[in-house]
């Protein structure tokens, strides 16, 4: 089961917000401008957070164009500095139902599609899911994805 449904809101700063037409084009254009917003503003430092970060918002923004939007209507994505990392949020207007858990392995493992989440739950330190108030279709898919602390030589993982 993946966490909370809700999660309260780190402080933060927004560092990247746009709304995209629902398309596979726009879910991989996403995915280069938040690479590039987050090297102008110097997370070069943290480069597996950021990198991480835009991993989370490939797997997102696909999975809300291809499963969250209705005709005419796309996708949001909010980018945000946290303390030790970097929260995701993608948001649709939503055909789909709201995860309620892990999907199960796939049984094709060849298989193009259906690993999604799982990759966001790997990469990330905690996410969730967070339906549109007052019942509105719709949810927001957040993530965090936080510094990794380095490891000793000699510890174990």
């Amino acid at each position: 089961m993946y966490p909370p449904s809700s999660a309260p809101l780190r402080p933060s700063i927004e560092v990247f917000r746009h709304v995209f037409p629902a398309t596979p084009e726009a879910a991989r254009h996403a995915r280069h401008l938040v690479d590039n917003a987050l090297r102008l503003l110097g997370i070069e430092e943290a480069g597996a957070v950021r990198c991480d970060a835009v991993a989370v918002v490939a797997e997102l923004t696909a999975n809300a164009a291809t499963h969250g939007c209705v005709s005419g209507q796309g996708f949001e994505v909010v980018v945000l500095l946290i303390p030790g990392g970097l929260r995701v949020e993608v948001g649709d207007p939503g055909r789909g139902g709201l995860p309620t858990a892990l999907p199960g392995p796939p049984e094709d493992t060849d298989a193009e599609s259906g690993r999604g989440l799982r990759i966001v739950a790997t990469l990330a330190h905690r996410w969730g899911v967070i339906p549109n108030p007052a019942g509105a279709p719709g949810k927001t898919v957040w993530a965090e994805v936080l510094r990794r602390r380095p490891e000793s030589v000699g510890e174990a993982p």
